[in-house]
C-alpha cells in the first residue's frame, strides 16, 4: 500500500480535496520508488494505490482516476469505517469507479 492521508469523518470538502491531492502526489512518489527497485531486487511484491476523498463522490472519482493513470497492481478503497454512517460507507463502495 502506498502512503496516503485518511481524512476524519466528518471533514469539509476543501480538506478532502487537499488530502486527496496530497495522497495522489504521494502515490506518484511511491510508485516511482517502487518501480526503481524492481530491477535491483527482482522482487515479487505488489503495490496498491489507495483511493481517498472522504465522503465526496467527485473527490473519490478524481482520486481513482489519478491512481489508474499510475497503473498500480491493485487499488484499495481508503478512508472508510472512520465514523461515517454505514449507509454512506455502502454508497461509497457501490459507486467506486475502479
Amino acid at each position: 500500500m502506498v502512503l496516503d492521508e485518511c481524512t476524519p469523518y466528518p471533514c469539509d470538502y476543501e480538506y478532502a480535496e487537499k488530502s486527496t491531492e496530497l495522497t495522489s502526489k504521494w502515490a506518484v512518489s511511491n510508485k516511482d520508488a517502487f518501480d526503481k527497485t524492481k530491477p535491483l531486487y527482482d522482487h515479487n511484491q505488489f503495490l496498491f494505490g489507495i483511493i481517498q476523498g472522504s465522503t465526496y463522490k467527485e473527490s473519490r472519482e478524481k482520486s481513482a482516476n489519478d491512481l489508474k493513470k499510475l497503473d498500480f497492481d491493485g487499488y484499495a478503497i481508503g478512508g472508510l469505517a472512520v465514523g461515517e454512517p454505514a449507509e454512506i460507507m455502502y454508497d461509497i463502495t457501490d459507486s467506486q469507479p475502479i
